[in-house]
């Protein structure tokens, strides 16, 4: 009986992270020495000292795995290499701790709930993109946040009068939001589990996609759905394919369809967003061999932000977008590779139970950030490394007669 309350009070406290995540913007609170401090990193933060006090008086065991060796390093990276007292802060916030809850304290929370979470909390989202869209834009009144001006009478016209942000405030990270969202709803689709609430959200969330204009968000979603439709065992095969079949149908003859084509077909080495990304390559590989030992070790967290403004690139764009090359010169090569084998051991092990979910939305999530530097949106950031230490769920080994039934994550 304890430990079902355990699980409940871990769950219903899973449920308020993700949901605040999914839709409550940058907002600053209070200041402290270190920096500022937003609804969001307050919120994980108190999270993170109630899932310790539960740990502590509850005397519960840790599942040590032998990745857990790399993960200590890179932690211990980042930590001692920072710029500043307040990257320090921002690196303890939004990477160590949202890491460590997924990782430790998330581990009794079922992979279903937190899967039916993230579509509740996007399909909220969603609701906010396409209402004011569609019927009467949003404002919000907050220092630094972007107001919400999209006042399209239809997907059409949308690009004429802006992207959609969202309660976000930005649409780069609103699509990376919402990539993780459609991605779940997919899974569930082609798994037959919670289909109407799943395709309903997919309709109204990749609808909501759409709008964002993100082309990052759309290549990774294109990429990962391809993936999911080849390799996840439906229960019914002629369900699957039919759904298949059905989703490009509507897709190539429907407004979103049309926009998708018309965002691309706009899109040359000459647009400025891909010749940005692509001078950042050597941009990143000229600073970073300045120094033997921030070429190894990196510049610490918010070190590319500050040799961004002291060497701003070619174009006057002060900005890297592309979360590779931004670790690279922030952790270094030895802070990439290990986080490098963090990740692919987290998707190599939820690949070997062909039941799992959750290392479709790690690959969408890597691929869209080589778009934008997720590690600085606090939102995407804190999500990201929440979801990537729960996918060191435990796994249970069942019965090929029980082999569609969820075990893993």
């Amino acid at each position: 009986m304890e430990n079902k309350k355990v699980i409940e009070s871990k769950s219903i406290i899973s449920f308020v992270i993700i949901f605040f995540l999914f839709n409550i913007p940058n907002v600053k609170i209070f200041n402290l020495s270190f920096g500022e401090m937003s609804i969001n990193r307050f919120l994980i933060f108190i999270m993170f000292v109630v899932y310790i006090i539960q740990f502590v008086f509850g005397k519960r065991k840790i599942n040590i795995l032998s990745i857990d060796l790399a993960i200590c390093a890179f932690v211990f990276l980042i930590a001692i290499n920072h710029v500043s007292i307040g990257w320090l802060g921002n690196t303890i916030l939004l990477i160590i701790i949202p890491f460590l809850i997924g990782r430790f304290f998330m581990d009794e929370v079922s992979p279903k709930f937190i899967r039916t979470t993230i579509i509740i909390s996007g399909l909220f989202q969603a609701m906010i993109v396409l209402f004011s869209s569609f019927i009467r834009p949003i404002r919000i009144e907050i220092e630094g946040f972007r107001q919400i001006e999209n006042s399209s009478n239809g997907l059409a016209n949308a690009l004429l009068d802006g992207r959609a942000s969202g309660s976000i405030g930005h649409p780069v990270v609103l699509g990376a939001l919402l990539l993780i969202c459609f991605i779940s709803c997919f899974y569930n689709i082609l798994r037959q589990e919670n289909l109407f609430l799943s395709t309903a959200a997919a309709i109204i969330v990749g609808t909501s996609l759409t709008l964002t204009y993100s082309r990052g968000s759309w290549l990774a979603a294109a990429i990962v759905l391809t993936l999911m439709v080849i390799l996840i065992k439906s229960k019914k095969a002629l369900f699957k394919w039919v759904t298949v079949v059905l989703s490009v149908f509507i897709f190539l003859f429907s407004p979103v369809g049309s926009d998708v084509v018309g965002r691309f077909s706009g899109t040359s080495s000459q647009d400025f967003s891909v010749s940005h990304r692509t001078e950042m390559f050597s941009w990143t590989w000229e600073n970073i061999n300045k120094s033997s030992y921030h070429f190894i070790f990196g510049n610490g967290f918010g070190g590319s932000l500050e040799l961004l403004q002291k060497n701003t690139p070619k174009d006057g764009f002060p900005v890297i977008d592309n979360v590779i090359l931004s670790s690279v010169v922030d952790f270094g090569f030895i802070g990439v590779i290990t986080l490098f084998i963090i990740i692919l051991f987290s998707v190599i092990r939820n690949f070997n139970n062909k039941n799992s979910w959750i290392h479709y939305v790690v690959i969408a999530i890597l691929l869209n950030g080589f778009t934008f530097d997720i590690f600085y949106w606090e939102q995407i950031s804190i999500i990201s490394f929440l979801l990537l230490g729960f996918s060191y769920h435990k796994v249970s080994y069942v019965s090929k007669q029980t082999s569609y039934k969820e075990v893993n994550v």
